[in-house]
């Protein structure tokens, strides 16, 4: 959880004691990017890997992750859509 400062310029109706004002902080933004759960990752030396289906069989690969979230991560290689 993030603190954040506001400061409200020309507001109409004062603002009074426990008043709440909620914030979306974006950190990082990016377009047509590759996502994958967080959980689809794991660790393998220092590296991140995930596993891939090829011919019916799981395969190990190693992917570089550029940003990532508590919930996702964008792959900025070792993965394809699909």
């Amino acid at each position: 959880m993030w603190n954040s400062l506001a400061n409200f310029v020309d507001r109409a109706v004062p603002l009074v004691d426990a008043y709440r004002l909620e914030t979306r902080i974006v950190v990082w933004e990016g377009h047509n990017v590759l996502t994958v759960p967080l959980n689809a990752l794991f660790r393998c030396q220092e590296n991140w890997c995930a596993f891939v289906v090829e011919n019916g069989h799981a395969n190990k690969r190693q992917v570089k992750v550029s940003h990532r979230s508590n919930l996702v991560a964008a792959i900025a290689d070792g993965l394809v859509e699909g």
